[in-house]
Order: C-alpha cells, then sequence, then structure tokens
C-alpha cells in the first residue's frame, strides 16, 4: 500500500502560516556552467593529448626559425671596447666601421720593437761604413803602377819595331805589364770580397737574425692591432651590439652581431623520414607566432644536423638527427612580421 503526504507546502509553495514568502530566481544555471568549466579544465590534457597526436599523424609538421644567416663578430684580442660607431638597428655598407678596441699593452709591445729595431738599424749602418780604405788604396796604386808601366810599354812597343830592343827585354817588359794588370784585377777582385763577406755577415750574422724575428713580429703586432678596429663584413643591418663602452673584452667575446641585407628565409629541422616531403622546389606553409600562414616552398635541403638552435630545442630532449631544409617565401614578409631567429612551424604536404 503506497502512503502519499500532502503537505500544505507543497500546496502552497509562496504561503508560509497565511503570509506570502518571495523567493528569488533560481540559480541552476550559474551552478551548471562551472560544472562544465570544471570539466573542461579537467579533460583539457586529454583534449591536448588527442590534438598533438593526431597532429603528428595527420600532418607533417616541423619546427624553423626565420633568419638572414647574420654574423656574429667576436674579439680576436683582449682589450677594452674604445668607441662604438653603430646603433642597433643601423644599416651599415660593407667595411663600415662599428666599434674599436683599446689594447694598451698592445701598443706598448709595438713601440718596445720599433725602438728595438732602430737601435739594431743604426748599429748595422755603422758596421756598413766598415773601411775599405786598404782595398780602395790598393786599388789606386795597382792603377797608377799599371798606368806606368802602359807608358814604358808603349815606348818599348815601338822600340820593338825599329829593332833598338832585344826580345828578351821586351818580353820582360811585356811580363811586368801583364802582372801590373792581373795586380789591379786582384784588388778589385778583393775589394769586391770584402763587401760580399760583410753582406753575409749582416744577413747570417745574429744581428740580422734578431732583426728578422723582430721583424716578423712586428708585422704579427700591427696585423693584431688593424684588427682592433671592427669593421662590417658585408652591407647588412646591426641586429644587436654585445658589448658596453668601456667594457674589457677577451678573445673569443662576442662584440656586434650584423645581418646581411637578403631577404628572410626559413631553417627547419624535418624528421628524415618526411624526407620525401623536403623535395627542392616542394610547397609549404609557413605558421607564424601570430597564427598568419604563408606560403613558402623548398629551396634547398642543406643536410643533417643533430643540434637544434636555443629558441627551438626542449628541456631534456637528446640530441638526433635531423635533416636541415631552407625555405623561401614566395611573397615575402612585412618587415613588422619578423625578427631574427623567430620560432615558427612548417607544415610540409
Amino acid at each position: 500500500m503506497d502512503v502519499k503526504f500532502h503537505l500544505e507546502k507543497k500546496n502552497k509553495p509562496t504561503s508560509d502560516n497565511g503570509m506570502k514568502v518571495l523567493y528569488g530566481m533560481e540559480k541552476r544555471g550559474a551552478y551548471r556552467f562551472r560544472w562544465y568549466l570544471i570539466l573542461a579544465i579537467i579533460l583539457s590534457p586529454i583534449f591536448f593529448m588527442i590534438y598533438t597526436f593526431a597532429k603528428q599523424h595527420l600532418f607533417t609538421v616541423a619546427p624553423g626559425i626565420i633568419t638572414t644567416g647574420p654574423v656574429i663578430i667576436t674579439a680576436s684580442q683582449n682589450g677594452s671596447v674604445k668607441l662604438i660607431d653603430v646603433k642597433d638597428s643601423e644599416f651599415v655598407l660593407e667595411d663600415q666601421l662599428l666599434m674599436e678596441l683599446d689594447a694598451p699593452i698592445l701598443e706598448q709591445e709595438i713601440a718596445f720593437i720599433e725602438n728595438e729595431l732602430e737601435q739594431l738599424y743604426q748599429e748595422q749602418t755603422q758596421k756598413i761604413t766598415e773601411d775599405f780604405g786598404p782595398y780602395i788604396s790598393a786599388i789606386g796604386a795597382a792603377k797608377l803602377n799599371l798606368k806606368k808601366i802602359t807608358k814604358i810599354k808603349v815606348n818599348y812597343d815601338q822600340y820593338a819595331k825599329e829593332g833598338k830592343v832585344s826580345q828578351v827585354d821586351y818580353a820582360a817588359i811585356v811580363g811586368i805589364y801583364n802582372t801590373a794588370q792581373n795586380n789591379l784585377t786582384n784588388a778589385y777582385i778583393a775589394l769586391n770580397q770584402a763587401e760580399i763577406a760583410q753582406k753575409q755577415r749582416l744577413l747570417a750574422g745574429g744581428v740580422a737574425q734578431v732583426t728578422r724575428e723582430l721583424n716578423q713580429a712586428l708585422t704579427t703586432k700591427k696585423n693584431q692591432l688593424d684588427a682592433l678596429s671592427i669593421r662590417a663584413p658585408y652591407m647588412g643591418l646591426v641586429i644587436d651590439i654585445n658589448a658596453l663602452k668601456g667594457q674589457q673584452i677577451s678573445i673569443g667575446d662576442p662584440l656586434v652581431t650584423v645581418s646581411p641585407d637578403v631577404a628572410p628565409y626559413v631553417i627547419s629541422y624535418l624528421d628524415p623520414k618526411h624526407i620525401e616531403k623536403a623535395k627542392l622546389g616542394a610547397l609549404v606553409t609557413v605558421k607564424l607566432p601570430n597564427g598568419k600562414k604563408v606560403e613558402a616552398r623548398v629551396s634547398s635541403a642543406i643536410g643533417l644536423t643533430s643540434k637544434l638552435p636555443i629558441q627551438l630545442a626542449k628541456p631534456f630532449e637528446g640530441a638526433k638527427a635531423l635533416l636541415k631544409v631552407k625555405i623561401t617565401f614566395l611573397g615575402g614578409l612585412l618587415e613588422k612580421e619578423w625578427v631574427e631567429g623567430m620560432p615558427v612551424e612548417v607544415y610540409f604536404y
């Protein structure tokens, strides 16, 4: 047997002991929305995993960066920043001065070597003025003697023609004449040998060897000094200035980053299993961080790499071989749409 209770409250819900009671509107909608929100938050990781899994199997997506192939100019010498002649985002010409470094120690070394070379040069100059007087005197005496003998021989030649002198006497004077000529020749040879010996001493002696070493060191130091003037390797844009005026820098420290004046392109890192989709000229879609999609094409497959750029690397991700693909935009990008090293996604078809 069913028992039913008929309460007065059920029949008159808005009345209590004869008095009318006003109730607010129902709030079941707000509770329902909150419940859906909690449910969505709980299920969002599952939806994200499903999306990631489906994306990997439905699309061929590879990470990439927009770049122009900038170069980072590093310090070749220790020193300090003396002058910065450019600003960030400034357009520069090839060989334009960007920065000057100061290396007082290097300048002191150059001054010291130049001073040493000057002293050695003065010493060599003094040695070059070696006394060749005896050799020159010997040549003068030989010339004078030959001149006298020549006059006598001329007379004897005439006497011989006239038959006034014997053959023995004529032969004697000819022998004396020949001896005088040999003496003059020997005097010249002695002077020449003395000069050659002096040059050999200057070229092969200890002073000469030290001079060559100092000249070699001076050339190296001056090249190092020239390297303190940092110049643009090509026409382009200054992306970043990595040093401050007065800052102490060491060899290898980055100074200025310069981007060449070329259209931006994308370097994408594709799994090698999708190599057939990276054929030369293949069309792709580049998705920018703001969601905009830009049409592009594969311009070249550079090769394999095992290291991702910093902006694309994930924590605890092991190194693996990836296909490095260069991609160029079909319509180009606006200057405000990209920055150097900006990460993008590349969709291969």
